[in-house]
């Protein structure tokens, strides 16, 4: 895989919308498209790794598709909008099954949803079962259909952010984890979670007021991120309460990352006027390979019984479950 290919699916992950129920937002927006073009196929298809998975579809029963060799494939390689007029008449595509077999696809025209930091997440594309060509005017509108798309993905995710750490929030973390939990089962891969809070949190805000805790959880924020990779995910879920989506990780790394954290923000104090803010906190750690976990809210349960258990046995230490 390429950097560039790496960089691009570390992308399509961080907005967390793979394997997401159906949205109206962008069945509309695919509705409008076909009629808009009078195609009887519109998709707004996101590339995985191996596979093609559609967001919205009109036209198709399909849920995913084989990426290799597609034309969305070649749509995303160019990064250009991608217009075959005659399948039968491209050597590439003549003999591919969605072209012989019973969709009996003929045309096909698609524009890259591009990210604004250049990454390709997938293609907003039209099919149809005749030949047929695009104007200048219709192929410019399917591009603006297309940055609608990429603007609402990303409207979703800024709505995921939490303001103060600029963490995800629960809602968007929910997204991610159910996103990673279908990937872990579909690859048969670890999947472990940290969950911990602030020891003591009140205390800090009640001596040194809500401006120097706001403070402290934007520094612990800046610790988790700087610890994980960029494929993991964290997010604040409560007030003084945090999560780390940790994919194709096993119990035993998850434990040790969670002892880094932890060490590193008991020995980095948070430095609030002339005042040096020392906190601990207390971690629970669970994984869908050691507990049985068939569900985020099963998974997230499991970790928040080893953080009571770590609080318990007097806080500012880690407690994972191996059963």
């Amino acid at each position: 895989m390429t950097y560039i290919e790496n960089r691009r699916l570390q992308e399509l992950r961080r907005y967390a919308i793979l394997d997401t129920e159906p949205e109206e937002t962008f069945d509309r927006i695919t509705r409008l498209t076909r009629e808009l073009l009078n195609a009887p196929i519109a998709l707004i298809t996101l590339a995985d790794e191996n596979r093609l998975w559609f967001k919205s579809k009109q036209g198709v029963q399909l849920d995913e598709a084989s990426k290799d060799g597609s034309f969305c494939a070649h749509a995303l390689k160019n990064g250009q909008p991608f217009v075959v007029e005659d399948t039968t008449l491209d050597d590439r595509f003549k003999d591919k099954e969605i072209v012989r077999g019973e969709y009996n696809i003929r045309f096909y025209a698609g524009v890259p949803l591009t990210t604004p930091s250049g990454y390709h997440l997938g293609v907003l594309c039209i099919m149809d079962h005749k030949p047929r060509k695009l104007t200048c005017e219709q192929l410019a509108s399917l591009y603006d259909m297309g940055r609608m798309v990429i603007d609402e993905i990303e409207l979703r995710s800024l709505a995921a952010y939490d303001c103060l750490t600029g963490l995800q929030q629960r809602q968007g973390f929910w997204l991610k984890a159910r996103q990673e939990l279908e990937r872990s089962k579909r690859y048969d891969s670890d999947l472990s979670l940290l969950l911990f809070d602030v020891d003591g949190f009140k205390g800090i805000n009640a001596s040194y007021g809500h401006a120097a805790g706001d403070r402290v959880l934007q520094q612990l924020a800046d610790i988790c991120r700087c610890q994980i990779r960029a494929f993991d995910t964290a997010a604040r879920i409560g007030g003084e309460q945090f999560t780390i989506l940790l994919p194709q990780t096993e119990i035993t790394d998850a434990y040790k990352i969670a002892e880094r954290i932890r060490t590193t923000i008991a020995n980095t104090p948070t430095h609030y006027c002339d005042n040096d803010i020392f906190i601990t906190t207390s971690f629970g750690v669970a994984s869908i390979n050691t507990s049985n976990v068939y569900s985020v809210t099963e998974l997230l349960r499991v970790a928040d019984k080893c953080l009571y258990q770590a609080k318990s046995k007097g806080r500012n230490r880690t407690v994972s479950v191996a059963a």
